[in-house]
């Protein structure tokens, strides 16, 4: 599969798998972000979480509808990344929830599969 990514969705699933990436848990952690949190999880009935990949992928309540196709892909109960990265499919369809939310866009750009590189490869 590796040569069928994009340099932005190769470079986003390293960092996605060694945390090293642009949610705040790793930017607090080197000074570029004044929080931790969760910046969407913020509000009078919400405690705010830590936005950690895990939270990013599987938690945040702000990307509840984008988390539907996701979800639908991976089985609900599927919340392993490493058992997702096992699978074309199930990478293909965490990175079509990630370039939905636009959380990352600033940083790498769209990530969304392009529609033709999925038809192409879908065995």
């Amino acid at each position: 599969m590796q040569n069928q990514l994009t340099r932005a969705q190769g470079s986003l699933l390293m960092q996605l798998q060694s945390g090293h990436i642009a949610l705040n848990a790793h930017l607090h952690r080197v000074g570029g972000s004044a929080t931790d949190k969760c910046q969407a999880c913020r509000g009078p009935r919400q405690a705010q979480a830590v936005e950690t990949v895990p939270h990013f992928l599987f938690e945040c309540p702000k990307y509840e509808t984008e988390r539907r196709d996701m979800d639908s892909a991976l089985g609900h109960s599927n919340r392993s990344l490493r058992q997702i990265m096992r699978s074309k499919e199930k990478t293909k369809a965490m990175l079509r929830f990630i370039g939905r939310t636009g959380r990352l866009r600033k940083t790498l750009g769209d990530v969304t599969p392009r529609a033709e590189a999925l038809e192409n490869n879908e065995s």
